[in-house]
């Protein structure tokens, strides 16, 4: 074990700097020579006119965003504005501060790098060791082990299953810190926005992802109520097909623990995080629900269940056959779920 955190340079505490992004990859970080092969590495291609449109929404969001770090109240547009998209440029400054208005405890940054860079084996090393290496391998970040994004991220990794010990480690949150870093890239910030994340309510990933998972349970039912009531014939048509038989599909894990990170483009990847991170475990079920309109079509031609569940579990090709994810945000706001209603569902 004391090798691999050697491996890992555990000992030496230096900042991380960010090289500039190589030629070869797009406006994400990620190789544009993946198509066919990676669909978490594509993203849409922007047009001109989309490119000017988004410099112009890119003055608003920064004249709001310097409203907010002044008077650190929650900016009154934001909740509209994110639906129509979050600006590349504003993206890390958003996260930064929608991660402090949500804090539910006083980070200890002093305390920091004892976490960050300790040498005291723990029971998760191998298992954050492995996922590291799996994660987000076409970007540029973290295209090398042991180095640079895979690096920080193995730190990051250690230090908040040391910090949240009735959590640990638990398979998935490497490729949604890993996401979380692209962004953000900074060690310390990326930690606190995972924090937050991971202990606030609000989000109900440390319920998902205690033992035994008791936050998916919770998830898969009112995922079922989502279909039961929204898109009754793809329920029934999973239920003749025999979904009742399936024992907590695998695709849940995709969309309620990682937020989908795993499974869609790149940029509906950030774009599903710029929602979740406002408005909470609310925004995943908004997510879910416009999927599941997209995929209809493709659902209700599957003549087995193994079929379906591969679409649910690997969506983008139906996706993107049918959109794109300036519009697919767009769509959310029209398909948005109201938090009473995912109350009424779970006490049915």
């Amino acid at each position: 074990m004391c090798n691999l955190l050697e491996k890992y340079n555990i000992k030496e505490s230096n900042e991380f700097i960010v090289p500039r992004t190589p030629e070869g990859y797009n406006r994400y970080g990620f190789s544009t020579l993946t198509k066919g092969i990676d669909y978490t590495s594509q993203c849409e291609m922007i047009t001109s006119s989309q490119k000017l449109k988004e410099e112009t929404r890119t003055v608003k969001w920064k004249k709001m965003l310097e409203q907010w770090k002044c008077d650190g109240k929650i900016p009154k547009k934001l909740k509209r504005r994110v639906y129509k998209g979050v600006p590349v440029e504003c993206r890390k400054e958003y996260w930064n501060l929608i991660s402090k208005s949500f804090q539910s405890k006083q980070q200890r940054n002093e305390c920091l790098n004892t976490l960050f860079f300790s040498t005291k084996e723990i029971h998760d090393d191998n298992q954050i060791d492995l996922d590291v290496k799996r994660t987000l391998g076409y970007h540029y970040l973290f295209k090398d082990n042991y180095v640079m994004g895979k690096r920080e991220l193995f730190l990051i990794l250690r230090a908040l299953s040391q910090e949240i010990p009735e959590v640990g480690y638990t398979q998935g949150m490497s490729d949604l810190a890993g996401i979380i870093f692209s962004i953000v890239q900074q060690r310390n910030d990326t930690f606190d926005l995972m924090t937050t994340m991971i202990t606030n309510e609000r989000y109900n990933l440390q319920s998902c992802l205690k033992t035994g998972f008791p936050g998916l349970i919770e998830c898969e039912k009112i995922h079922n109520m989502l279909l039961r009531n929204i898109h009754h014939s793809i329920y029934n048509h999973l239920i003749f097909l025999g979904y009742e038989e399936v024992q907590c599909p695998g695709f849940l894990f995709e969309w309620y623990m990682v937020w989908f990170c795993r499974i869609l483009p790149c940029d509906f990847c950030y774009a599903i995080i710029d929602l979740c991170l406002l408005y909470g475990q609310q925004a995943i079920y908004t997510i879910a629900n416009t999927v599941l309109h997209y995929l209809k079509k493709d659902l209700l031609s599957c003549e087995d269940i193994s079929s379906a569940l591969q679409i649910l579990k690997n969506p983008s090709k139906s996706l993107l056959s049918y959109t794109k994810c300036s519009q697919f945000i767009h769509q959310c706001y029209k398909y948005r779920i109201k938090s009473q209603t995912i109350n009424d569902w779970m006490n049915a």
